[in-house]
């Protein structure tokens, strides 16, 4: 599906690995509107990015809606919807020294 709506959840990490063909930066911004302006960078690394990865830290206070948005592609945007987390939903998760070693606590 091309540009489809994204959940994320407050308070998680995402990465945005951009592969793009052309000259397109993207950006997390509050309108979505191309261009630089209404840049949305709490939490964000490397907003503007035409290539490589750009890391998204949802902060607790973000709002309920953002925007990916091309800086200079109409075709190239969508909608971000930001939701809070909801204990205990998971399949649960360990907190480790050394992440992905063993897989025990």
């Amino acid at each position: 599906m091309a540009n489809p709506d994204l959940t994320l959840v407050r308070g998680n990490t995402y990465v945005f690995n951009l592969n793009l063909t052309g000259d397109y930066p993207f950006w997390i911004k509050t309108q979505p509107v191309l261009g630089t302006q209404d840049p949305y960078n709490s939490g964000v690394t490397r907003n503007g990015s035409t290539f490589g990865l750009i890391t998204f830290v949802v902060p607790q206070d973000a709002p309920d809606t953002l925007y990916y948005a091309s800086e200079n592609q109409t075709n190239l945007r969508g909608t971000i919807n930001i939701v809070n987390g909801t204990p205990g939903t998971g399949p649960g998760f360990w907190i480790q020294t050394n992440p992905g070693i063993s897989g025990t606590v």
